[in-house]
């Protein structure tokens, strides 16, 4: 059952008695089905303003994960052009079981000291920190924090107990211990780098608005303890997404300058008693398999990550088979499936096929999903100033399409925009790139294809580069493959500039990028500089930093943290570089290469790519379709690839068929146990939604002919079962390590 409250007068009869009291909520249910979730609810009058035409949907508030979930609006007053002085939302994530608790506040992920938009902006609006002098309603106490100071800060209840402080810093910037009676600091549980906050959220010029806000699980955020299940079992802990309104007044009655805003918190009695609250309910995060269960052990591409957490609870409900999960490269995958080891995997999830050496037994190969690779951003609209008037309506919203050539890739991929190489302040460009711009943002190919960005500032708006993982794989050599189909990329690479002249960076030259696709996104800039004070060089490798799996590139692409250690902290001991925060609301450029089900959970947008037909495409459900039906089995192993130089109108590019490759030469049960889990895959788990043991959105259902053979695979393994006799068991067990003969099929089927 969701719950919608309007924090209101359980607040105020706590804080003070000096804001009006009105009636509950409106309240509608959005529902795009029956199984839908999500949830509409208005504002109501306030002190000063009235909020009453502000409707805000949260689009899920079931079964959720960490995970991103869009949040809109609409009635909202316009955000002033430029500044987010008025007219702007805080939105953060509470844990408290009663909204109308007067301590509620205290039970809420804000004040981590996020920079503004605007450097102009004052911060208070973004912090904890409350007082009569700015909000006539307030009524806490200072904490006594040492050396005769207090503060100001709402303390945090974290959800396990314990109360934790703000307790400023101390000599050197660093920060005070915690008073007695106080657990910690609220900064050992949170800060820029992993609250979920967004203290400055604007509302178009049409008066809607939309941001998507990643709601954090107890695996996330442990102080929140959202999805928690208790010890003597129950309901997963619930909690709230909670929506602080701000208009044009202060707590004062006085107008709020529109260019720098105020310095009174969300968290401020008289703000947060105009507070929204919406109920979320999460998926257990534990406790759905049983403990201490034998794991049947799985491994393989992590285009199967997002499939396999979904299924895995109901695998093992009523007793069933628990299955284990590791994601790794494809060639890895392949080498461990014939180790001999005790419990090594007997399934590799895999895009390619896998095939042993003259004494393995052979691999049955049956499709599970259908994804692909994509590029999500996240891209604030910008406007310059002096923009024209329908421009400058758009701020507050978001790019909505990215339409990008092989070529534009290469340039990311390559490091050729010199914003992406580290350089001394003052400085605007690189030697060896004289002619390139410095973001892609001022690349004529690209504002050829995406106009929008004609009318963003004419310095500084870009991102900091294409986020990209360490690990190499087959994804990778997919996205390398579609590269150098591409007579334009492909030339570009080998030293031909383009059309304006913007040329390959040339440290990447004796890499010959161009003649074979590699299996990895290699980093070849190698300039380093050091700013005074800096005790240190600042190397390409800090400034663009790899990430570690597609996952969490969604995340930061969502969050707009790239990252990058690029400030230099000389009060840290020892004084080192250290990372810088997220990029602030209004100002976001974030773009990476993921996956379509991790950009799905993280509610990212994902780039149009130019096939070889010469379209741009999408990674939607119709454009992977048309991939899989261009698809073709080239070795007559039963494993389909797209070639991306064929000219197949509709298809997404960057399409894969991921496989269970599973070893038949295992005992009857393993056999028997693989075969339940590829039932389940081609069965209910084809079940697109956002329920346990259902298909995760990014992925298409498989096609009636892919499920067709993975039926086929089921009765294989399960007459091989039958047919098998069990093994005796060795009185020694092999060392963990790939086999020879799997080693060389793993780099030997690379396609």
């Amino acid at each position: 059952m969701i719950r919608v409250r309007l924090l209101a007068a359980a607040v105020l009869l706590g804080l003070a008695a000096t804001l009006i009291v009105l009636g509950p909520p409106q309240r509608e249910a959005a529902a795009a089905g029956e199984e839908s979730s999500a949830v509409t609810v208005n504002g109501r009058p306030g002190k000063y303003e009235d909020f009453s035409d502000l409707a805000i949907t949260v689009h899920q508030t079931e079964g959720l994960v960490g995970q991103g979930i869009e949040v809109t609006w609409t009635g909202g007053v316009p955000t002033p052009y430029g500044g987010f002085g008025t007219n702007y939302l805080s939105i953060m994530q509470c844990w408290g079981p009663d909204p109308e608790a007067p301590d509620f506040r205290e039970t809420c992920q804000f004040g981590a000291g996020l920079d503004p938009p605007y450097s102009n902006l004052r911060t208070g609006n973004a912090s904890r920190y409350v007082t009569e002098d700015f909000d006539p309603a307030e009524t806490m106490e200072p904490i006594p924090v040492g050396d005769e100071l207090t503060s100001n800060a709402v303390p945090f209840r974290a959800s396990y107990g314990g109360t934790y402080v703000d307790a400023l810093t101390g000599a050197g910037g660093t920060p005070r211990p915690a008073p007695d009676g106080y657990e910690g600091l609220i900064i050992d549980l949170y800060g820029k780098g992993s609250t979920n906050e967004q203290p400055w959220v604007p509302t178009a010029g049409s008066g809607e608005g939309r941001t998507v806000f990643w709601v954090q699980s107890a695996k996330e955020a442990a102080h929140l303890g959202c999805g928690r299940v208790g010890d003597d079992g129950g309901d997963p802990q619930p909690c709230w997404l909670v929506v602080v309104p701000r208009g044009a007044y202060d707590p004062f009655g006085n107008v709020r300058g529109a260019q720098v805003g105020g310095v009174d918190s969300p968290l401020s009695a008289s703000n947060f008693a105009n507070a929204i609250a919406i109920e979320l309910n999460f998926a257990p995060v534990s406790g759905f398999c049983e403990l201490g269960a034998q794991e049947r052990a799985t491994i393989g591409t992590e285009l199967a990550a997002e499939a396999m957490t979904s299924w895995q609870p109901a695998l093992c409900a009523g007793g069933g088979t628990t299955f284990g999960y590791a994601a790794t490269s494809d060639s890895e995958a392949a080498n461990q499936l014939f180790s001999t080891y005790e419990g090594a995997p007997g399934l590799a999830y895999t895009t390619i096929p896998i095939a042993g050496g003259a004494d393995d037994p052979p691999v049955a190969h049956a499709p599970v999903a259908v994804s692909a690779m994509t590029i999500a951003f996240s891209i604030d609209i910008h406007p310059r100033f002096a923009a024209p008037p329908e421009v400058e309506a758009l701020f507050g919203s978001q790019v909505p399409e990215l339409k990008l050539t092989p070529r534009l890739v290469a340039k990311l991929l390559t490091q050729s925009y010199w914003g992406d190489i580290p350089i001394l302040q003052g400085e605007t460009g690189v030697e060896h790139l004289p002619e390139n711009p410095q973001f892609i943002t001022y690349d004529p190919e690209f504002r050829a294809l995406n106009p929008v960005f004609e009318n963003f500032p004419d310095a500084a708006s870009g991102p900091k580069g294409l986020m990209v993982t360490l690990e190499s794989g087959q994804p990778v050599h997919e996205i390398w493959r579609w590269i150098l189909a591409d007579p334009q990329a492909r030339a570009w690479l080998a030293g031909t500039p383009d059309e304006n002249g913007i040329v390959v960076n040339p440290k990447y030259a004796p890499l010959n990028l161009d003649e074979e696709p590699p299996h990895s996104f290699p980093r070849a800039e190698d300039t380093c500089v050091r700013q005074p004070p800096a005790e240190m060089d600042l190397c390409s490798l800090d400034y663009r930093p790899y990430i570690g799996s597609y996952s969490e590139i969604a995340q930061r692409v969502l969050r707009a943290d790239v990252g990058e250690k690029s400030f230099w902290d000389q009060t840290r001991e020892p004084p080192q570089y250290v990372t810088s925060p997220p990029r602030a609301f209004g100002r976001r450029w974030s773009i990476g290469v993921t996956e379509t089900a991790s950009a799905h959970r993280y509610g990212v947008f994902t780039a149009s790519l130019r096939n070889a037909a010469g379209e741009f495409v999408a990674p939607t459900q119709d454009g992977l379709r048309a991939a899989v039906d261009a698809m073709t089995d080239t070795d007559g192993d039963g494993v389909l690839e797209l070639d991306p130089a064929r000219r197949a109108v509709g298809a997404y590019p960057l399409t894969m068929v991921t496989y269970a490759a599973v070893n038949t030469g295992q005992d009857p049960q393993a056999l028997t146990d693989y075969a339940d889990l590829l039932e389940y895959a081609a069965g209910p788990g084809q079940q697109s939604g956002t329920a346990r043991g259902e298909l995760p959105g990014g992925y298409l259902p498989l096609p009636a002919e892919l499920r067709d053979q993975t039926t086929g695979v089921v009765a294989e393994l399960r007459a091989l079962a039958g047919a098998t006799p069990t093994p005796t068991p060795t009185p020694t067990t092999p060392a963990p390590g790939p086999s020879p003969s799997a080693a060389a099929a793993g780099s030997r089927r690379s396609r």
